[in-house]
């Protein structure tokens, strides 16, 4: 005697290739997250080690992408994405990697590399690529890219590394104008460590008293008198010494602390502007640079 069970288990694995899908892929894009990245990026680095070969990762942020969010609305965002991770999978050779890491970040991998002359072709092909308008919800869309790139071995072999000096190289390309690509140099490490040292140092630095204010005197050339001057905002840090605005004002701008760090120089100009009126009896002007943050 025999008795045979069937279950259909159809659903069942439909459901569990859905999972996995979902567990890998960008749901906006279809590309690749950072989780399939990682384990094509770890992939092919044992290639290349194997092969004496080199790997390029390529940190993309698209320029301006908030304007298009802002002005024609976040369905448009999504649209031009989707048109973005297009192209640039288009331009890709088939062993290549691009990825969406989340926003308007993606990241590339480009694989079995013999010199540097390929990976700037990919470089050329991606940003020829972004060169043409999109068409976004009836519009005309431009869209360009800051692009930072390393190299392995010569910059590093961990992957984790390799994506951190990639973004930096990123942030790099951005500074210098958008709409260009930059490669890591060592400093950029040293620049980030510096960065977090001083946004660490920063709140406790006010409160210290390593904030001071020095004034530049404006004299009337044809009096001679000097009736205004301009606040100088210095930092005395214990271990680097002075420290010039253009070294911290921008790290005091993207971690929020300009507001309070800019109210405490407003208050110490009217202080010394009154002392000094006080003292000459008559009007002493302080002139304060401010932040456009601020405004």
């Amino acid at each position: 005697r025999y008795v045979s069970l069937f279950a259909d288990i159809t659903h069942l694995k439909e459901s569990e290739a859905r999972l996995e899908h979902l567990a890998h892929f960008d749901p906006l894009t279809e590309l690749p997250n950072r989780l399939l990245f990682n384990s094509r990026l770890e992939h092919a680095l044992e290639q290349a080690r194997r092969r004496g070969q080199r790997v390029a990762v390529l940190f993309l942020d698209l320029d301006r992408f908030k304007t298009v969010n802002d002005s024609l609305g976040h369905p448009a965002g999504d649209e031009l994405l989707i048109a973005v991770a297009r192209r640039i999978r288009g331009r890709l050779r088939e062993e290549d990697t691009v990825a969406r890491l989340g926003g308007d970040e993606f990241v590339l991998l480009i694989s079995n590399l013999s010199d540097l002359h390929e990976c700037e072709q990919a470089i050329a092909r991606v940003t020829s690529a972004l060169g043409h308008p999109f068409h976004i919800s009836s519009h005309r869309v431009s869209s360009s890219a800051s692009i930072g790139i390393t190299l392995s071995p010569q910059d590093n072999s961990d992957p984790d590394t390799l994506m951190r000096h990639a973004d930096q190289a990123m942030y790099a390309a951005k500074h210098a104008g958008r709409a260009c690509f930059n490669y890591f140099e060592p400093q950029m490490q040293e620049k980030a460590m510096l960065h977090l040292r001083l946004a660490a140092d920063m709140r406790s630095a006010l409160g210290h008293g390593e904030f001071a204010l020095y004034f530049q005197p404006i004299v009337e050339l044809n009096s001679g008198h000097t009736d205004k001057a301009e606040a100088l905002l210095r930092w005395r840090h214990p271990l680097f010494g002075y420290i010039a605005p253009d070294k911290f004002i921008p790290i005091a701008e993207s971690n929020g602390f300009i507001h309070e760090l800019g109210n405490w120089v407003f208050d110490e100009a009217l202080k010394w502007g009154e002392r000094w009126t006080r003292l000459r009896g008559k009007h002493f002007v302080n002139s304060v640079n401010l932040s456009p943050v601020q405004l």
